[in-house]
């Protein structure tokens, strides 16, 4: 307090410390309630303001199930002992998800896979592994049989994960283009013939799970991408200490980035434990990479916040997949990935330490960098090559992948009505509209 002269009252002071220090104890003593009370006011209010959405999006999964399932009831539920499943690959993820129920872990090793010698179980285990904790989480539904609520989850498991696949497709759009898109595209996912031939009821092979966890994984590295603040964080990359301090910053200005960086590569480390074929999405990110980079190179922006972005959430999707390819020996099938995971490092690298010289410098110089390496890989390490190019058989077919009906590329026909014969013309105009706008 101050006196009719301007001179601070001690006694004034005094008491004004001692009403603030009893305010941050009443303060202190409340906090975890109101903390509590407003976090759940603010969940409130959230959901009340996107009502609207949610109904939305809660009636198209429905919708979404119900197209998968009914339809398909009278197949799968024959009335006989046990329901029906739809091919070779869901019947041997029952077998797994059996195992699982009986001994609470996954089948590594199967003695009737080669038979009598016995052999790995070829399947990741995220896929089966969801199925049988689903069945658990039922069972008290079903008089506390874990098995009779496994088949019941067996049997849902492909139409579920692909209804719920709307959810991720719609957040995707929505930060993409905006809501009105997103609207749409959760409808096309939705109700897309080739997405529901692969999921009915009854068919519960792994697709729609790892494609979930796709979507997902894209969603959140464009919402780290999208908060992720660029500008110059490492002033000299020759330097050492400028290199920590200029890291440091940058994750204490982005926290929340590499927060949404690091859900990202958790969900696409989902994908690596459910599909083997994951190489996809590391090829998908890479080119993305690359372009994107190369763009900034141009425009003299700097490249250090994409790049650690996509560093962190690919790292995290290889470290956490790593274990389960090195126990079960299938490195083979952790070689594509690998090599382009070191691409992204490789290629990372360049792009930083090289930030301040001229782009028409640097262009030259990567494009032989890469013409280079790829030579020594085609002649010391054909395997390797044959690896990388054909993505271990999913990129180009091999001869174990061509007597494989469902590996084959479909032909334009198939293509045409696969996406909905309507929907995909439509997105043929909405390319060339595009292409239209283009500054």
């Amino acid at each position: 307090m101050t006196g009719p002269n301007g001179v601070r009252d001690k006694s004034g002071t005094k008491d004004g410390k001692s009403g603030r220090s009893n305010r941050r104890r009443r303060s202190a003593a409340a906090g975890p309630k109101d903390d509590t009370r407003e976090g759940l006011r603010q969940v409130k209010s959230y959901v009340w303001n996107r009502k609207y959405t949610l109904i939305y999006l809660l009636i198209l999964i429905i919708l979404s199930f119900a197209v998968r399932s009914v339809w398909y009831y009278d197949a799968a539920f024959t009335g006989g002992a046990t329901p029906v499943l739809s091919g070779n690959d869901p019947d041997y993820h029952k077998r797994t998800v059996d195992y699982f129920l009986a001994n609470h872990e996954f089948l590594t090793r199967d003695p009737l896979l080669n038979y009598p010698a016995g052999g790995p179980n070829p399947n990741p285990p995220a896929y089966s592994t969801s199925v049988a904790l689903i069945g658990i989480a039922l069972s008290p539904f079903y008089g506390g049989d874990v098995y009779d609520a496994a088949w019941f989850s067996m049997q849902i498991g492909a139409s579920l994960w692909a209804a719920l696949t709307v959810i991720p497709v719609y957040l995707f759009t929505k930060e993409m283009f905006g809501r009105k898109s997103a609207y749409l595209a959760a409808v096309f996912i939705a109700f897309m013939p080739g997405n529901v031939e692969r999921t009915p009821l009854g068919f519960s092979d792994h697709d729609a799970f790892f494609m979930f966890f796709i979507v997902t994984g894209f969603f959140f590295m464009l919402k780290s991408l999208r908060l992720v603040k660029t500008r110059v964080y490492v002033k000299d990359w020759r330097q050492p200490q400028d290199i920590t301090i200029g890291l440091n910053e940058f994750v204490t200005n982005n926290r929340v980035a590499m927060l949404y960086a690091a859900m990202a590569g958790f969900a696409l480390a989902a994908v690596a434990l459910s599909w083997k074929g994951f190489p996809y999405a590391l090829a998908i990110i890479f080119v993305y990479m690359m372009f994107h980079m190369l763009i900034n190179k141009l425009r003299r922006i700097d490249n250090t916040a994409i790049g650690m972005t996509i560093l962190v959430s690919v790292s995290i999707m290889m470290l956490v997949s790593l274990p389960y390819y090195m126990a079960m020996s299938f490195m083979n099938w952790y070689e594509a990935p690998a090599i382009l995971y070191a691409a992204i490092v490789l290629v990372l690298a360049v792009f930083l330490f090289t930030r301040d010289l001229p782009w028409l410098l640097i262009l030259p110089v990567v494009l032989l960098l890469i013409v280079v390496t790829l030579s020594v890989v085609w002649y010391l390490l054909p395997d390797v090559w044959t690896n990388i190019f054909s993505g271990a058989g999913y990129f180009i077919r091999t001869k174990l992948y061509g007597t494989i009906a469902e590996a084959q590329p479909p032909d334009f026909n198939r293509l045409v009505f696969a996406y909905g014969m309507t929907t995909f013309f439509m997105g043929m105009i909405g390319v060339v509209m595009m292409l239209k706008d283009l500054p």
